[in-house]
This record gives C-alpha cells, sequence and structure tokens, in this order.
C-alpha cells in the first residue's frame, strides 16, 4: 500500500478515536501538570517520592511500567513504588527480584521489565554521579534525543515517551500494543516492528500534533487491552487479581526491604553490582541530525 493511502487510514483513524476518547488528551495534560509540579509536599503516603522533583526521571520509570502494559497498571506499580521505597536511589540499589515482586510478580514482562529499569537508573548514576536527568531540560533537542539513545535498557517506547512528554521533541511512541492497533487499521503492513512504525508515525504527524496522537493511541490501546483482558477465562486473570491485592496489602514487601523510617535511620549498604548486569546494545544513529529509520 502506498505511503498515501495509509496517511489517510492515520487521518481517519485519529479522528475516530477523537470521538471515541474526548478526555485523552486532557488526561495527558493533566498528567503532565503533575509531574511538572516539583515543589508540593507529598499529601499523603501515596503521594510521588519517587523522582518527585525530576520530572524527566519519573516520566523515564512510568514510561518503563508503562511500556507493553496499560496506564492504570503502570500508575498503580508507580504508586506501589512510591510507598514502599525511600527515593530513586534505593529503587536503583534493589535487585530485579525486589523491583519486580514491589510492580507485581504478575506484572507484564515484570522480570524484563524490571532488569531494564535497574540498569537504567545505574547507567544514569555511572554518567551523572546521580541518578537525575535534571540535566537534560538546558540540552539542545539534539542533544537530549542523544543522551536517551544512549541508554541501552531502555526500549525506543520509553526514550521516545520521554523526548515527547518530558522534553518537548518530537517523538511517536510506539509498543506492541499501539503496533497491534496500527495494525488492524491498517495503517501499517503486517511484519511492521514498532520502531518502523514509529518512524512512519513521526514523518507522517506533524511535531504540534504528536502529543495529541500519541494520547489518543495510547487510550485506544488502554480500551483494547482492558477488552482482550475482559474476555479470557477466570483463571487467567490472576495477574490483575494480584496486582490489586499488592496495592491493597503496600506493607507486603520483600523481609530485607527497610521501612522508610528504618531507612531514615539507617541507609542502605547494597551495591548496584549485586546481581549479573545484562548487556543491551545503544541504539545506532545515523551521524545526521535527522533520525533515519526503516520503514
Amino acid at each position: 500500500m502506498a505511503r498515501a493511502d495509509r496517511s489517510k487510514l492515520l487521518s481517519a483513524l485519529l479522528s475516530k478515536l477523537r470521538s471515541a476518547h474526548p478526555a485523552a488528551v486532557a488526561d495527558l495534560s493533566a498528567a503532565d501538570a503533575a509531574t511538572a509540579t516539583v515543589d508540593a509536599a507529598p499529601a499523603d503516603a501515596s503521594a510521588a517520592v519517587i523522582a518527585e522533583k525530576d520530572p524527566a526521571l519519573r516520566e523515564l520509570i512510568r514510561s518503563m511500567l508503562l511500556w507493553d502494559s496499560t496506564t492504570s497498571r503502570a500508575e498503580g506499580a508507580l504508586r506501589r513504588l512510591d510507598r514502599a521505597l525511600v527515593d530513586v536511589n534505593e529503587l536503583r540499589a534493589c535487585i530485579p527480584a525486589e523491583i519486580a515482586q514491589y510492580i507485581g510478580p504478575n506484572y507484564a514482562k515484570a522480570e524484563d521489565r524490571a532488569i531494564r529499569l535497574r540498569q537504567v537508573l545505574n547507567d544514569l548514576f555511572t554518567r551523572e554521579f546521580a541518578v537525575t536527568m535534571s540535566h537534560l531540560a538546558a540540552m539542545t533537542k539534539r542533544e537530549a534525543r542523544s543522551y536517551l539513545d544512549g541508554l541501552a535498557a531502555a526500549p525506543e517506547y520509553v526514550r521516545d515517551r520521554v523526548f515527547l512528554l518530558a522534553l518537548g521533541g518530537h517523538a511517536l511512541p510506539v509498543d506492541d500494543r499501539i503496533l497491534s492497533l496500527l495494525l488492524t487499521a491498517k495503517v501499517v503492513e503486517p511484519g511492521t516492528t514498532p520502531e518502523a512504525a514509529s518512524a512512519f508515525l513521526e514523518r507522517t504527524i506533524r511535531a504540534g500534533e504528536a502529543a495529541e496522537a500519541y494520547a489518543l493511541l495510547q487510550a485506544a490501546a488502554d480500551e483494547l487491552t482492558a477488552s482482550a483482558m475482559a474476555q479470557r477465562p477466570a483463571s487467567a486473570k490472576a495477574t490483575s487479581r494480584t496486582e490489586v491485592r499488592s496495592e491493597v496489602r503496600p506493607e507486603t514487601r520483600p523481609e530485607s526491604r527497610p521501612t522508610r523510617a528504618r531507612a531514615a535511620a539507617t541507609p542502605a549498604k547494597r551495591s548496584p553490582a549485586s546481581s549479573p548486569k545484562p548487556t543491551f546494545k545503544a541504539a545506532a544513529k545515523p551521524a545526521s541530525s535527522a533520525r533515519k529509520r526503516g520503514q
């Protein structure tokens, strides 16, 4: 199918999604505003404590949880991390098994997600001698994009989402769920990878319209995922029940982890190298400032 025809199908899909999900963009704006409010003190035990004063870093962690999952599950997992841990440094010091338990042992790709998240946080620490991304705000868009692409353990969906929502760059995040939506609408051809689909969207959608387009695609993908889960047999729904129990009982945690009070009095003494460090291949980028990815 010609690119012009696929562009028309994309336009039709987005128009349909605007009618079906009118609150999607408003919800995204509200989330951005909450993330940007870095001076407000936590109002209760469930308030943000993980990278609460570093919007880009918190968006990175949220994006790692949202990748190939759903918005509601990602927000639930982020709240559990906020309740269980003292700060982002404690999260960095956790071993993958602990992170997986906090977000929910039956969370989609829990083990791989935990390994990648820990790797990303330690990469930031190695680069900056602190777990921070606040310095990216002072970079040019090209420099910030290059920095994000150097975080090899973060999937491209995560890097694109941070670049779009936290740094105001032009990107269209696509994971397997959004790709499935695009395939169903015949916007992309069978066999297209998430990376190739993202590149097509970037070339087709204007920079000023990227955040809205992403919000609509994300909302539709969440709805499709929820619908698919509702149709699964009762025996296959243990994931959601386990995560709900984990959120209702935040005190259930590994015995070796300190409570916030104990952690404040006795800092954790754990080496980041306490578990095997996987190797992720850094994203290769052309010398040109424009990203040229295969269609």
